[in-house]
């Protein structure tokens, strides 16, 4: 009785037209989202770290407000990227904001939404797009090949 061996891939699937649409699609989420994640990390680490250092004389409470807003709006724009990428996200709900008073300002500071806004573009997004943009520019390389045409983990591993 003899063995066959598996088929061989083709390493050419690349050209199939498929291939090239959801790279293009891939890629145009991929490259504004890097951008964005750049400019909201900094953005958000500057005025994050100025609220919380002058909040005790209560200079940082309109600084972190803002920075919540701002949170706000990069988040919208990660969102619109992902529905143009992607497809439908469920909207997001917010508590109604008052700006104008001190008890408004802290009501604004005690919504979770906007602090898991600001988690997500300072931290978040800005360590999957690296990855991401890291893994894009620099792609993994196949394993080296051995005798027997088995790949370099199956031959260490079994």
């Amino acid at each position: 009785m003899t063995s066959s061996s598996p088929p061989i891939r083709s390493h050419w699937s690349i050209l199939r037209p498929v291939t090239w649409a959801q790279m293009g699609c891939d890629l145009a989420y991929l490259l504004p989202g890097f951008a964005l994640a750049l400019a909201s990390f900094s953005v958000m680490i500057s005025l994050l770290a100025t609220g919380v250092s002058t909040l005790i004389i209560l200079v940082g409470l309109p600084i972190l407000v803002l920075s919540l807003v701002v949170a706000r709006w990069f988040a919208d724009l990660n969102l619109s990227l992902l529905r143009r990428w992607g497809g439908p996200v469920p909207p997001t709900l917010y508590e109604p904001a008052e700006y104008d008073s001190i008890s408004g300002m802290v009501d604004v500071l005690r919504d979770g939404q906007r602090w898991r806004n600001a988690v997500h573009v300072t931290l978040v997004s800005f360590v999957y797009r690296l990855i991401s943009f890291w893994c894009w520019v620099f792609p993994a390389r196949r394993p080296a090949r051995v005798e027997g045409g088995r790949g370099l983990v199956s031959a260490v591993f079994g």
